[in-house]
């Protein structure tokens, strides 16, 4: 246990190690401080950056305009229906998409041949429709299409099966 002698020791002008502690520790402080300010002031600049080329951008005045619609057609004290704004947003890029020759992308139907393959197979395994991984790589190759869309092929297959054959269980 220490003693008030032992510290009135500690703490005297004549402890060099203990000062040297602490020029080392205020030095790293201050060192530590000024990294913190840099870094503060990096941030704010390339934050003010972006606002500003934000601010610029059509996004920015498309947003300010459905924003300023919505103020004025709720109440203030009401909270914004976000919804509703993420709706107009939504419909205003998409027309802003369309003006500047960027339409949907359209999904096409598979081919006649492509299907006639697919249900080839799932006729012939209709006791266990899932096709194994190398299986798929297979119908892959014959049908020209992508693993995923096989295999969303056979999922949605498999439902359409089982939809009908709920069907008609109903009817009977």
């Amino acid at each position: 246990m220490t003693t008030n002698n032992d510290d009135a020791e500690l703490f005297s002008s004549d402890n060099e190690d203990f000062h040297h502690f602490l020029e080392t520790y205020v030095e790293l402080l201050e060192r530590y401080e000024q990294r913190c300010s840099n870094l503060l002031e990096e941030s704010q600049q390339a934050a003010n950056e972006f606002v500003s080329e934000a601010m610029q951008s059509s996004v920015w005045n498309m947003l300010q305009g459905v924003m300023q619609e919505q103020q004025s057609n709720t109440d203030n004290s009401l909270p914004v229906d976000m919804q509703n704004f993420s709706e107009k947003l939504k419909n205003i890029l998409m027309e802003q998409c369309n003006i500047h020759g960027m339409p949907r992308r359209r999904r096409e139907n598979l081919s006649k041949e492509k299907v006639v393959l697919l249900k080839e197979w799932f006729d012939a395994h209709v006791q266990h429709p899932y096709p194994t991984e190398s299986e798929k790589r297979q119908l892959c190759q014959e049908t020209g299409m992508q693993m995923q869309q096989i295999t969303n092929w056979f999922i949605n297959q498999r439902k359409r099966r089982w939809r009908k054959s709920q069907k008609n269980k109903d009817n009977k």
